[in-house]
């Protein structure tokens, strides 16, 4: 969705929908407003600065050469994954989780989360880019 509108706000308003969504259909709504506040604010900012960056080239979809699209895909989707991986360790489980759930957060776990967030992130999102760059193509057509 967010490499087909490459508008700024696109990436908060397509997270907002996704918190709402995912509540509403399996998580239920508690700790709400803070969840909804944790994915707007952090996954789609991140993304919304990344359309911001590439001037709404997210993924290359502007690109004619298909080898620079590819490129471009997978490098934006490596610094998307990377930025990402902060969020659940740093913000979620340092900051909001304590107070939705009343615990002390534990700072090897909050490491071992950036850890394994990271190494996981590596992988799949280029793959997403990739996935994204797919999907703006075919619509484009």
């Amino acid at each position: 969705m967010v490499a087909l509108v490459r508008k700024v706000g696109s990436g908060i308003a397509v997270f907002t929908v996704y918190d709402l969504i995912s509540d509403f259909i399996h998580f239920g709504f508690r700790g709400e407003p803070l969840w909804l506040i944790e994915d707007a604010l952090t996954y789609g900012l991140f993304m919304d600065v990344a359309i911001f960056i590439t001037k709404g080239n997210l993924f290359g979809v502007l690109y004619d050469d298909k080898y620079k699209q590819n490129l471009s895909a997978i490098v934006e989707g490596l610094l998307l994954g990377f930025a990402f991986s902060f969020v659940h360790p740093f913000f979620t489980y340092r900051f909001i989780a304590p107070l939705v759930f009343g615990f002390t957060p534990n700072q090897e776990r909050v490491l071992y989360l950036f850890v394994t967030y990271m190494a996981g992130d590596a992988v799949i999102s280029p793959i997403a880019g990739l996935l994204a760059l797919r999907v703006s193509r075919v619509v484009a057509v």
